[in-house]
């Protein structure tokens, strides 16, 4: 099976576009461009950079861009990384927390002077 950024070369190559073509139909970059043709990922800020431009550039092409984006995930390694992160962003329901976000919610403009009046 060939990588994400062999199938997007071979098959912008197939249809006879440049990557002046790409860069012109999708406003990536040419440097963005020719980085997701050599699979260089490093050089995008964050995975949901690459797996967006991978999915307007797949679109272009006429590719399926949920299979893309998923072999995508496999080549980053973002699907393991995601599943362990999430099990470390649980919030905590504490009762201190709670009564915290309660009263960060509260008009105190309005709360304020009726506690004082009472």
């Amino acid at each position: 099976v060939a990588s994400v950024a062999e199938q997007l070369k071979s098959t912008r190559e197939a249809l006879g576009l440049s990557v002046k073509d790409v860069v012109e139909q999708t406003n990536l970059k040419t440097d963005q461009v020719e980085a997701l043709e050599s699979g260089s990922w490093g050089s995008f800020a964050a995975p949901v950079y690459v797996r967006g431009f991978v999915r307007s550039y797949a679109q272009l092409l006429k590719l399926p861009g949920d299979e893309l984006t998923r072999a995508l995930d496999v080549e980053l390694g973002v699907a393991e990384k995601s599943k362990e992160v999430e099990g470390e962003l649980k919030p905590n329901r504490s009762a201190v927390n709670i009564l915290m976000l309660w009263f960060s919610r509260v008009n105190w403009k309005v709360a304020l002077p009726v506690f004082i009046f009472l």
